[in-house]
């Protein structure tokens, strides 16, 4: 993950050197949504989340920081060596 750089929008390219287990994308998931219901305050409704990971032609996702947040999901979860 040393390749990703936080400073530039993140395409989903960026995140091909990060090899997740299936228990362990899981646990990225739980992480990643538990995020957006606290930020949201449980009020969060699906179509928004949908929009925000909903992956552009240009490779981006449609909220820029939905991508982010998933590396930061994703880097927890291999931190905690989750499996």
């Amino acid at each position: 993950m040393s390749g990703v750089s936080k400073k530039q929008p993140l395409r989903l390219e960026d995140l091909a050197e990060i090899t997740l287990t299936a228990s362990q994308a899981f646990l990225a998931l739980s992480v990643f949504l538990q995020g957006y219901s606290d930020r949201t305050e449980g009020e969060g409704d699906i179509a928004t989340l949908c929009s925000g990971v909903r992956i552009e032609t240009d490779r981006m996702s449609g909220d820029p920081a939905a991508l982010s947040d998933w590396l930061e999901c994703v880097s927890a979860v291999l931190a905690e060596g989750g499996d």
